[in-house]
């Protein structure tokens, strides 16, 4: 397979410069660029969520690379260089597999961004050697197939990605060997001498001895203390993670310890461990709400900050009924606390916890029911239980809630939860919630749903602290929300009750909520139009409270246009009652995408995070969030293809309109350059060969020819293989008077280089000085008189094509 393509051509040393046809040993180049796509595939297929991706995209990879090569022969002139062909083919593959990710992982069975890269260097590599400009793409063909392969090999201990990937060093050896000798075969020796071939020999030695090294890893070293796999930013590694990565150390389920780092976290023996120092519910509301009129005496128990003795320990356990009650309960009647700017390091310092997933978020933690005007409770009744189940995916243990078939519940979407300092049983999490993961745990009694509905351990007072725990849920249709029409009709008379045992929403409230959706039709547009008049008429402000004599909030709230977001969410709940809507108020936890961390690509949740919404329930136990307040973006929510397409426009051209004189002025640069980038190239061109300008003569000469033709071919005047140098720019000169009077340099200039190509070595090395300086006053004068401007208005007719036969 390999020596038959390394044939003598038998044309030694051409001075011809630009495509070259019959290049040597192409096909083994393109073998082992097979063979390294072959073995990255395979590591790939190993580790992918569907083998049939990885399969169908290997196919219409190779269906792209041959059949858009066969295509782009016979493309018209545009594309009759091999240059050009190359250059659209690598767009074309580098593009492919971006394309393909953003299907995938859109289906979230995509491939990790180190995995992508890989993908990308392999479809280069194969373009190269299927559609070669030049020897040299060969040569790189070579080396990124080798890097690929050793760079696969060191992530995997499967089988048959190190028998391929023996195979490959051993064909890769032999044909650095071939080409070594084909190239000394194909120049002319004008003297001889005996040595060892140094590079061959280095770079054998070095697969082979890092083959070697990489075989005693995987066998001599239990699989456990291979952490490759994990090494990339991207798949945990040190403070980095991504949700498409397969394995990975440091940041994924198996935590380790560190002291001084807010990423990483470890049992280690610190005073930040005692109970008394982790927050409860109601200690993280009190500090970012301030603490509640009512109930001093249960505030200022739960808000001592004390040093835990035994016997302190006891009596605390011994209030836990007290402490249970009063975080089920919420005052609107607050009296704040002096707020104080938060830094950076205060977040990392005082996290509750951190996500990983889509920003923005909401994470429910309680819910209520009942309001009498100042404080909000829960009625006590139960939730409609989940049924549950046990599934393995991927060898792990996903505790499974199966909810009632409805189109509104449409799209999915995944998030992963660290728990870092809040002492509550409750799990964070999102509504729809549809699946839960946490390492080791396979029983599905581990958790249970209060009575509000919230997610929550069974036999646990509190999640332990470093617990990762992994989520997916539901996201609800917009569309099929509209379809439903006028879903009041679905409550029952238990509801019914339930909403009578609410004290009823004020004249204020039920007169402006009938006034703000009269022109809207029952069911989810009323929903809609109630929320938009909320965040558009009314102002968030955090530092706004009730008087202590007030004896409903809400109707203060709508009189002074203002207040904090329990507030918003109170008055969009009653004001949705007095329509006839079942709704509840939810605390929870709003992961905002402002407080994303670049380093470890998550959201910190801490005080500031809490937050109140409004859920409405739309039939089948199906409750809706929504978000009245104004400053937090609206809950997640699945879109069709028409909706993306929409949705993209809207914010393009709103982007547009925002940014038109910067796009304008852009614009007008790049019609500027353009008009101008003749003279650009002749300036930047001739500055880098003054630059370069070192070395012997023979580097000199040919640096200053390798400039000519990069301007002529600027210029659209490139030179083809049929013409020598001299030929081909004299017959340029004719079609421009400029070129013409300076014919003298060009004729120097390519003399010199008949001797640097064709000439014994001495004769260009050795000159005098007096010979140096005329060389570059010769070069010099050439490139200031043949400029790519003067190329580009040569009127002659230099098509080969039409002097056939002059």
């Amino acid at each position: 397979m390999f020596l038959h393509s390394f044939k003598l051509n038998g044309k030694g040393y051409a001075m011809n410069r630009g495509p070259q046809h019959n290049l040597v040993g192409q096909s083994s180049v393109t073998h082992l660029a097979l063979l390294a796509m072959m073995i990255t595939q395979t590591f790939r297929y190993a580790n992918h969520w569907s083998g049939w991706v990885v399969l169908a995209e290997s196919i219409i990879t190779l269906g792209l690379v041959f059949g858009l090569r066969r295509l782009l022969q016979v493309w018209p002139k545009r594309f009759n260089t091999p240059a050009r062909r190359l250059l659209l083919l690598q767009l074309v593959m580098v593009i492919f597999p971006l394309l393909v990710q953003v299907v995938t992982r859109s289906l979230e069975i995509g491939d990790p961004n180190e995995l992508v890269l890989l993908i990308i260097v392999q479809n280069v590599a194969l373009v190269l050697a299927t559609a070669p400009a030049s020897q040299k793409s060969l040569q790189i063909t070579g080396l990124l197939s080798g890097f690929l392969v050793l760079f696969v090999t060191s992530m995997t201990d499967h089988y048959l990605v190190w028998a391929g990937s023996a195979l490959f060093a051993t064909l890769g050896l032999w044909w650095l060997m071939c080409s070594y000798w084909a190239r000394l075969e194909t120049k002319f020796a004008t003297s001889s001498d005996r040595k060892i071939p140094l590079r061959p020999v280095l770079i054998a030695v070095s697969l082979l001895v890092g083959l070697g090294v990489l075989s005693i890893a995987v066998i001599g070293i239990p699989r456990t203390a291979m952490v490759l796999s994990g090494f990339m930013p991207t798949s945990g590694g040190d403070k980095y993670q991504d949700g498409n990565a397969r394995s990975g150390v440091g940041e994924g389920d198996m935590m380790i310890a560190a002291e001084d780092s807010a990423f990483s976290f470890g049992p280690v023996d610190s005073e930040i461990f005692l109970e008394s120092k982790m927050p409860s519910l109601y200690d993280v509301a009190s500090d970012q709400y301030g603490e509640a009129r009512v109930k001093k005496q249960i505030n200022q128990e739960l808000n001592k900050s004390i040093a835990i003795t035994g016997d302190r320990l006891r009596h605390n356990h011994q209030k836990k009924s007290s402490s249970e009650q009063a975080t089920r309960q919420f005052s609107t009647l607050r009296r704040l606390n002096k707020q104080r700017p938060v830094t950076p390091e205060d977040r990392k310092s005082t996290a509750l916890f951190q996500v990983s997933g889509d920003a923005p978020l909401h994470l429910m933690t309680q819910r209520f029911d009942t309001f009498d005007g100042v404080d909000w409770t829960h009625s006590g009744s139960n939730s409609i239980p989940f049924r549950t189940s046990i599934t393995s995916v991927n060898g792990k243990p996903w505790v499974k809630f199966q909810r009632n078939e409805t189109d509104v519940l449409r799209g999915k979407q995944r998030s992963t939860l660290r728990i870092i300092n809040l002492k509550s049983k409750q799990i964070p999490s999102p509504a729809h919630v549809s699946g839960i993961h946490i390492a080791d745990v396979d029983r599905d009694s581990f958790y249970t749903t209060g009575r509000d509905g919230v997610l929550e351990l069974a036999a646990q007072e509190f999640i332990p602290r470093l617990t990762v725990i992994h989520l997916i849920s539901q996201t609800h249709s917009i569309s099929e929300l509209t379809k439903l029409g006028d879903f009041r009709g679905v409550y029952s008379r238990r509801v019914e009750e339930s909403l009578n045992s609410s004290i009823r929403p004020g004249k204020r409230a039920e007169s402006l909520a009938r006034r703000w959706t009269a022109n809207s039709r029952p069911g989810w547009e009323q929903v809609v139009a109630l929320t938009q008049n909320l965040r558009s008429q009314y102002k968030h402000d955090r530092l706004e409270t009730a008087p202590e004599d007030c004896q409903n909030v809400v109707d203060h709230f709508l009189k002074i246009k203002r207040g904090p977001d329990y507030m918003f969410a109170s008055a969009a709940t009653q004001m949705l009652r007095s329509l006839g809507y079942e709704a509840q108020l939810v605390l929870g936890f709003y992961a905002d995408s402002r407080d994303f961390d670049s380093q470890s690509r998550q959201s910190i949740i801490n005080s500031e995070n809490l937050h109140f919404w409004t859920e409405v329930h739309v039939g089948q136990n199906v409750w809706i969030p929504i978000e009245p307040t104004p400053d937090y973006q609206d809950p997640k929510n699945w879109l069709t293809w028409q909706e993306y397409l929409s949705m993209a426009w809207t914010s393009f051209w709103s982007w547009v309109q925002s940014n038109w004189s910067v796009l304008l002025s852009v614009a007008i640069g790049l019609t500027f350059l353009y008009r101008l980038r003749h003279r650009i190239i002749d300036i930047g061109s001739f500055a880098l060969w003054r630059i370069c300008w070192f070395g012997t003569s023979r580097r000199r000469i040919i640096w200053t020819i390798r400039i000519l033709e990069f301007r002529a071919r600027m210029a659209g005047q490139q030179r083809p293989d049929s013409k020598t140098l001299s030929k081909w720019y004299l017959a340029l000169a004719e079609g421009e008077p400029s070129l013409h009077m300076n014919c003298g340099p060009l004729e120097q200039v390519i003399a010199l280089a008949d001797q640097a190509f064709y000439g014994p070595a001495l004769t260009v090395s050795n000159q005098t000085v007096p010979a140096q300086m005329g060389m570059y006053a010769a070069c010099f004068k050439l490139l200031s008189s043949w400029t790519s401007r003067k190329m580009k208005r040569s009127k002659r007719d230099l098509d080969p094509k039409s002097n056939i036969g002059k």
